[in-house]
């Protein structure tokens, strides 16, 4: 596969008696490549001020004031010399750059259907510096969520993680899986079922992690995360 290949996951969901498939499609812009584990970081520190605002104000609003210093702050990175300054910037103008298609995985409550549509997480990011319209020289940075995105958070089909509870957690098996149980506990919040069933193949894939043969190996791989999120809490009990 080539640095910018397409990437893209398929799965299976059940909408009433059909099962239905839905597609996700990330593409990478040729200058800046695919977003990568520092990439990461510095979204979910976006996250973090995502939820804060939503938490203040019941709503998050375009455009979103953040300083590098403080999403530098909040991921634990040294801010002196300047280089994960302009770390942080080429990460935001990367993660802007991605495209995600998705086909048949997003809710469009206006209409009540199910929509398939191309778009970013951001829509735009200017520096403290940059020109705005007209002559108007930004005071601060200021970033600009897709109109989805920013959909998606206000309705509530998506909430940003914990992330003081996600640093808090000393395994890496268990951060992971934190992530991904997160967005699919909040999911099931309206829902009968309080539990959430995966296939070992396919939890290996998420994570991502080495399949094991036996289970006695298995156990051994995964069981240190399940414990760390029962004893922090975030589950009651694992099988």
């Amino acid at each position: 596969m080539t640095k910018n290949c397409p990437l893209t996951r398929k799965d299976v969901v059940k909408r009433g008696d059909q099962k239905i498939e839905i597609v996700w499609n990330v593409s990478a812009n040729t200058k800046y490549g695919y977003p990568g584990p520092f990439d990461k970081e510095v979204h979910k520190a976006v996250e973090h001020i995502i939820s804060e605002f939503l938490k203040e104000e019941g709503e998050i609003k375009n455009p979103i004031p953040f300083s590098i210093y403080d999403l530098c702050k909040r991921m634990k990175v040294s801010f002196k010399g300047g280089g994960n300054y302009e770390k942080v910037k080429k990460s935001l103008e990367k993660i802007r750059a991605t495209t995600i298609k998705s086909e048949g995985a997003l809710y469009q409550k206006k209409e009540k259907k199910w929509i398939s549509k191309a778009f970013g997480l951001y829509d735009g990011v200017i520096f403290r510096g940059e020109q705005l319209e007209g002559d108007i020289i930004a005071e601060t940075n200021l970033l600009y969520l897709s109109g989805i995105y920013l959909q998606s958070l206000n309705s509530f089909y998506i909430k940003p993680i914990d992330y003081n509870y996600l640093q808090s957690l000393k395994s890496k098996i268990a951060s992971r899986p934190y992530e991904i149980l997160w967005v699919n506990f909040y999911g099931l919040r309206n829902k009968r079922e309080n539990f959430i069933c995966y296939k070992y193949s396919k939890l290996c894939k998420l994570l991502p992690i080495t399949p094991h043969e036996y289970i006695s190996l298995a156990k051994q791989q995964i069981n240190p995360g399940n414990h760390e999120l029962q004893n922090t809490g975030f589950i009651s009990k694992f099988d």
